[in-house]
């Protein structure tokens, strides 16, 4: 479960940010498996900037090839895994003597220093992530959830998914 926090800080306003990105990606995954046609696409020029992970001004017009890289889900895929910094995984299990350790929780580490942040979350079988949430610190201070909605945290499950955690 997130925890709400109400102080604002460089930290904080970056995971904001990270996780808009994560949300415009993760609908980029979705619209590619769904959308066959990018001419006949009715999204926005503003939308298919955001989930290109690129500023957007008023006015600008995307180009068909935009369009096209848009669409292609193994490009929007490839996008979220290059979003990372690192993908670790860790042990927070008692494990009997002589048994496999089998990881437990992963991190996706986006951002590092102060401020860092990171997608985290507690792995099921076959280390699959099954929940997820988005954190951030800044120097000094330690790890912080940030609130997010059902939605967000969706979102960040699915960004979750495309990464590998084992075999």
């Amino acid at each position: 479960m997130s925890e709400k926090t109400e102080e604002k800080g460089q930290g904080r306003e970056n995971a904001e940010a990270a996780l808009e990105n994560i949300m415009a990606m993760v609908k980029r995954v979705d619209h590619a498996q769904e959308c066959h046609d990018p001419d006949e696409c009715e999204l926005t020029d503003e939308e298919i900037c955001a989930g290109l992970c690129r500023y957007y001004s008023p006015g600008q017009e995307v180009n068909d090839e935009d369009r096209q890289v848009y669409h292609d889900e193994d490009e929007a895929r490839e996008q979220i895994r290059d979003d990372a910094i690192e993908v670790s995984v860790r042990v927070e299990t008692w494990t009997p003597p002589g048994q496999p350790l089998v990881p437990d929780v992963y991190r996706v580490l986006f951002t590092t220093g102060g401020p860092a942040g990171q997608v985290k979350g507690d792995l099921g079988p076959y280390n699959q992530p099954e929940n997820a949430k988005i954190q951030y610190q800044d120097q000094s201070t330690p790890w912080t959830t940030l609130y997010t909605t059902q939605e967000q945290r969706d979102a960040l499950l699915e960004y979750a998914r495309q990464f590998p955690y084992g075999e």
